[in-house]
């Protein structure tokens, strides 16, 4: 069920983009027990000041950028899925100006 929601998620359209300021970076190990348990993970949540408010926050399994830095961010201004640091031109439109 897991992988198909991150599946879904990856591949839903973020039609709209901002460029935004990291404001913070928060780091959370998800710990695992037991024999044959995945392993441990870095979950970094990055807090965002982006131009209207919207996305507030960012989280990815790897750290994107430092506090301070401007980072692009594709979302849905409907918020059906989760904001994404790479931020990805709608199908069919070419990428507008220089893509991290």
């Amino acid at each position: 069920m897991l992988l198909a929601v991150a599946a879904a998620d990856q591949a839903a359209e973020r039609p709209a983009a901002a460029t935004c300021a990291v404001r913070e970076v928060h780091t959370k190990v998800r710990g695992s027990a037991g024999d044959g348990a995945p392993p441990e993970r870095t979950v970094y949540r990055f807090v965002l000041g982006c131009p209207g408010g919207y996305p507030a926050e960012l989280k990815e399994d790897r750290a994107v950028a430092a506090v301070g830095a401007r980072i692009r961010v594709a979302y849905d201004p409907a918020h059906r899925v989760s904001p994404s640091w790479r931020a990805r031109p709608p199908r069919g439109r070419p990428p507008r100006g220089p893509q991290p």
